[in-house]
């Protein structure tokens, strides 16, 4: 019977880790790969699949951070880019970000594994899933306005409606707006409320962080304006 993927990765990563490791034809990474896979500890022949683990012209380091160095676990990888319609426009799949997605599917696995082992903390998952989810939310809403040029206003939530700085804040968006610029702020009251209404909604983007004890995000944005967010990144 075929060994699960986590200990043949393990057995990878301790043999990687041994002071005086020779790097094989490939690189490292599918000769170490094959070597605990195959329960030897020398070179081997690359296997058929050897082509999917290293890609030419990048370093062994590269190569690690793209291929999670399990046949079965980097063919799943592949065919989940495929059902998604990422085939690669050219032969390293820069053209429609395959390379940078398959980082990220392959970070992902190789948390799955470190969970597997014990070596994850919950806490630490959850954080790392809640940024990744929320980046995503942040770069769909900021996305359509990449082209247009912004001022971000920064200020006290405690600053009161109609203080000379609210009016101040207020004008400086405004007169930003009429150039043709957006003001991003926070989603608060005080400054950040007076940046929005001088803005005005068409020219606003917001983000709020969930707080305890901290008022819901203000109206003066449209629901596709907002970034809302548990933290910070």
């Amino acid at each position: 019977m075929r060994t699960p993927a986590a200990p043949r990765l393990r057995q990878a990563e301790r043999r990687r880790s041994k002071p005086g490791f020779l790097a094989g034809p490939t690189g490292g990474l599918l000769d170490d790969t094959v070597g605990a896979m195959t329960g030897s500890g020398q070179d081997v022949e690359p296997t058929r699949n050897a082509a999917n683990y290293a890609e030419p012209g990048t370093t062994p380091s590269q190569n690690s951070k793209r291929r999670i160095g399990d046949p079965d676990l980097d063919a799943t990888i592949d065919r989940v880019l495929e059902l998604v319609g990422l085939r690669g426009n050219d032969s390293y799949g820069r053209l429609d970000n395959r390379d940078q997605l398959r980082e990220i599917l392959v970070s992902a696995v190789r948390m799955a594994v470190d969970s597997s082992d014990g070596r994850a903390d919950r806490l630490d998952l959850k954080i790392a899933n809640a940024a990744l989810s929320e980046m995503r939310n942040a770069y769909l809403i900021f996305g359509p306005h990449r082209g247009v040029r912004k001022v971000t206003i920064f200020g006290s939530a405690r600053t009161e409606v109609g203080s000379p700085l609210y009016v101040q804040t207020k004008m400086l968006a405004a007169a930003m707006a009429a150039k043709g610029w957006m003001v991003v702020t926070g989603a608060g009251p005080g400054i950040m409320a007076a940046g929005l209404e001088g803005a005005g909604r068409e020219n606003a983007l917001g983000a709020a962080i969930r707080l305890p004890f901290e008022s819901e995000p203000t109206n003066l944005l449209s629901p596709d304006r907002l970034v809302d967010m548990r933290y910070f990144f």
